[in-house]
């Protein structure tokens, strides 16, 4: 849905924002930003649970650290830390985070895209590293980004359960005065129960995940794409 552009030149067109581009793309393109901002509070608050970090400096620390793979990074250590959680709970949350990764840079050049056209079927958009990159803009690649985003939303939403449920319990094991009081503390069962209901209700939103349509490819020659066509002609 991204691509390098390779010496692209465009043409501008002037048009209006509100008149000249359809509401339901609008619309679209609104939602894709609200899912990844509901998506990026997850990270916030998953790596906080999962290093146990005392909810006196949640805000703090997640204030402090730029960068999603920074964040990434702490959850995956901290799940992987006591109390342990089985491997396949820890993969499915991996996958589930590969996956957020995966798609942060079509929603980047989204979010950074500069409409010139109106009715162009890609657009130029962020510049990273010394990288220009081309964004599809049409209504599929914006319906289809959506979807895949609300099943990542849904998926970091459980695990956060996850997180939260392990958090508790570390919580009830440092209260407890030894491994005896832990055993017999009636709250680890229920929440372990938790943990095994999120797990598989995980698997199955993962399945799901794969089953949308992936998100669509660059047309070799696609319609409105005023900025290779000019740079085919050599005109800017």
């Amino acid at each position: 849905m991204r691509r390098k552009a390779e010496n692209a030149k465009y043409t501008s067109k002037p048009f209006d924002i509100k008149k000249d581009i359809k509401p339901e793309w609008l619309a679209q393109f609104g939602a894709i930003s609200v899912a990844w901002n509901d998506i990026e509070a997850a990270i916030d608050v998953g790596f906080c649970m999962a290093i146990f970090l005392d909810r006196t400096f949640w805000s703090e620390v997640q204030s402090r650290i730029n960068g999603l793979d920074g964040k990434f990074a702490l959850i995956k250590t901290g799940y992987r830390a006591y109390p342990v959680l089985p491997d396949e709970i820890i993969q499915l949350m991996d996958d589930t985070i590969a996956a957020v990764s995966g798609h942060k840079g079509h929603r980047d050049s989204l979010t950074h895209v500069r409409l010139i056209d109106p009715s162009a079927d890609v657009a130029p958009a962020n510049q990273s590293r010394g990288t220009q990159y081309q964004v599809l803009i049409t209504q599929e690649a914006l319906d289809r980004l959506y979807d895949h985003l609300r099943a990542l939303q849904v998926e970091m939403g459980l695990i956060l359960q996850i997180l939260h449920q392990r958090f508790q319990i570390r919580t009830w094991m440092e209260e407890a005065s030894g491994p005896e009081a832990v055993t017999s503390d009636p709250r680890i069962e229920p929440a372990a129960a938790i943990v095994r209901e999120c797990a598989a209700q995980l698997r199955e939103h993962q399945k799901s995940r794969r089953e949308l349509p992936p998100l669509p490819q660059f047309p070799e020659q696609p319609s409105g794409l005023r900025g290779s066509e000019a740079a085919d002609k050599g005109q800017g």
